[in-house]
This record gives structure tokens, sequence and C-alpha cells, in this order.
């Protein structure tokens, strides 16, 4: 990587609420739709494809996905439109054998 390169990385990952839009999501979402867990993930294999993936837990969301996807058109707008790329996430739900670990429980025992 180049210096510049660098720099921005760095910019980036110190002030990563604001320039991810994480900021934005928790202090803008309406309390109808919640804001759970949010984060930001950073690839670690080199890609031309992406570095960065801003992942949000919208726990009041149910059927109607509507002002889901009118918060993430916000989160567009306000940080940056030509660089963000959205996913749709419609299809994406909580199994729950899938949980291996929830915060009201004990660490499952080892089998």
């Amino acid at each position: 990587m180049d210096d510049e390169t660098d720099a921005r990385k760095k910019d980036f990952e110190e002030n990563w609420k604001e320039a991810s839009g994480a900021q934005f999501i928790t202090d803008n979402a309406p309390k109808s739709i919640g804001v759970g867990n949010i984060g930001v993930y950073r690839r670690f294999t080199p890609r031309n494809t992406f570095t960065y993936v801003l992942r949000a837990e919208l726990t009041g969301v149910g059927d109607d996905l509507t002002e889901a996807w009118n918060l993430v058109k916000k989160v567009r707008n306000k940080i940056s439109p030509e660089l963000f790329t959205e996913v749709n996430t419609s299809l994406y739900k909580i199994m729950p054998e899938t949980i291996l670990f929830h915060a009201d429980n004990k660490f499952p025992a080892p089998k």
C-alpha cells in the first residue's frame, strides 16, 4: 500500500463510527426498527471489491421492510453514495438453531 492509502485507512479506522455511517444509524434510526449491535468489519485478504463492511442489526424490523430500506438510503446519501453498495438483505433471517451463545444464557456446555 502507498502512504496515501495507509493514511486514509488509518483515518477511517480511527473514526469508523462517523466514517462508516454507524453513528448516523444510531442517531437517526426510528425507534420502531431499533438498533442492536453495529460494527465495521475489515477484510484482511486483499481484493478489488471492498475493504470494509458495515453491519447493523435492526432488531425491531418485522415483515414490512420499508422503514429499514429508507434508513439504508439515508445512510448511503449521507455518507457517500458512490462508494457504498447495498445488498438486498430481505432474505437474511436469524435461525435459532445457528445461535451458539445468547446473552441471557451461560456458554453452552462442552460436547
